[in-house]
């Protein structure tokens, strides 16, 4: 028998006690909590700021599990092309602009934290339970999430539909919108899980469920049409695809049956104002249409490479002086043709492995976590044609924590990538 050296006797030991990344599981609970963070954590000097400073933590504390990142995955090299482009793309704006974007090198920075979060998660994992730790965090703050959207509900509460009923929670200095982008991955993670995750511990089980309503609540209260459409579309999904809908079919029916009796009328109105003819459509949604006009006519100009990241908030390029509120638009004016296919395959690449993951994991916990990030993956796209809920860290962390969750928990099956499997198969039939 080949003998097994030291690295690969400490690696065994830890896999078989697992692992707990303390610092990556302070970072997930708290990353939501824009309010708490800003004022106890307030940025430094130099951009460092809470992100920074519990990133550089959980890097250097997930070097002591000695896993490592299986670069067979198409989602890990994607992702890694991508992170490459943006700071191409800050060149690129640099060299575009007479004046430079100021912040943008410290926001890309935070940005790129949030996406390697998956390769922390990876690094993190050591066995299956290990997972466990971290969907707790992930969910550990929804009371206090639903005790502030409630309270601030509360406080502006009126019969009809307002703008003024718009709450951003947690949120601090974001809006609506991005508390219900956030709320929309929270959802769709826990709707997962109360199909298919089996909890170590009962009171796990029971938050669980708390912890649905909750988030379902607070999805409603954000009066965001964005966040209800992409919950929609992504809970049709999940129908369309569940194996014995049984028991689903019966949940759904009995929910769109209660649906108009429980929700208050404000909701109701903000909710059928999606479908609105287009005489009776708002001046937000109208407005969309002038901007995303705008975009594309400056994206001919520079069809290939864009004007670089964060170009878009010059004068210099955008003479409306207002955000596209579609992240693709915008992707295409700032990253030109290449970033929007490098974006695209990305995200492509995450929802094929998550398919392939949920239809063949036999671990409840795998294949929650599949679910998680084929639902999450539609959300995101539908939500984010409404505006940029992709480069907030607060909104898309939950996203990339639970893609390198999925990854590592498919690698610790012993199951190859889909491309290599395939590849191992067709060597076997020559």
């Amino acid at each position: 028998m080949r003998p097994v050296n030291r690295r690969q006797q400490l690696a065994a030991a830890a896999a078989e006690k697992g692992f707990t990344n303390w610092p990556l599981l302070i970072f997930l609970f708290f990353l939501p909590l824009r309010n708490l963070v800003l004022k106890f954590f307030p940025p430094l000097p130099g951009g460092i700021n809470f992100v920074n400073v519990f990133f550089v933590l959980a890097f250097f504390y997930c070097l002591k599990s000695r896993e490592k990142i299986d670069w067979s995955y198409a989602p890990n090299k994607k992702l890694l092309y991508f992170i490459l482009y943006l700071f191409l793309s800050l060149l690129i704006m640099r060299l575009n602009l007479t004046y430079p974007i100021e912040g943008a090198f410290n926001a890309l920075k935070d940005f790129v934290f949030i996406l390697c979060l998956s390769y922390i998660v990876q690094r993190s994992i050591t066995r299956v339970e290990d997972a466990e730790k971290i969907i707790i965090a992930l969910i550990l703050p929804l009371p206090y999430v639903f005790r502030l959207v409630y309270s601030q509900y509360q406080s502006v509460a009126r019969w009809h539909y307002s703008d003024d009923l718009r709450v951003n929670g947690p949120m601090y200095d974001l809006g609506s919108n991005e508390l219900g982008a956030y709320l929309v991955t929270t959802t769709l993670l826990l709707v997962s899980l109360v199909f298919f995750f089996k909890a170590s511990k009962k009171w796990l089980r029971y938050f669980i469920y708390l912890a649905l309503v909750l988030s379902g609540i607070s999805l409603t209260l954000t009066y965001s049409r964005g966040a209800y459409l992409a919950t929609i579309l992504a809970c049709m999904y999940f129908y369309l695809i569940k194996e014995n809908k049984g028991k689903l079919t019966l949940i759904l029916v009995l929910f769109t049956i209660s649906l108009p009796v429980i929700m208050p009328v404000s909701v109701v109105e903000r909710f059928s104002s999606i479908s609105s003819d287009e005489e009776d459509r708002d001046e937000s949604a109208a407005s969309r249409f002038v901007f995303w006009e705008a975009a594309f006519e400056k994206a001919e100009e520079s069809p290939v490479w864009g004007y670089g990241y964060r170009s878009w908030r010059s004068p210099e390029i955008n003479k409306t002086g207002m955000d596209t509120h579609n992240y693709f638009v915008k992707t295409i004016v700032e990253g030109g043709a290449i970033g929007l296919i490098l974006l695209l395959t990305l995200v492509y690449a995450n929802f094929k492995l998550a398919r392939y993951v949920y239809k063949n994991a036999t671990d409840p916990t795998q294949k929650a976590l599949a679910l998680a990030v084929l639902l999450a993956t539609l959300g995101m796209m539908v939500g984010n044609m409404f505006g940029d809920r992709f480069s907030h860290y607060s909104v898309v962390f939950i996203y990339w924590t639970l893609v390198g969750a999925m990854i590592k928990l498919q690698q610790l099956t012993q199951q190859p990538a889909p491309a290599a499997a395939k590849k191992r198969n067709n060597k076997r039939y020559q």
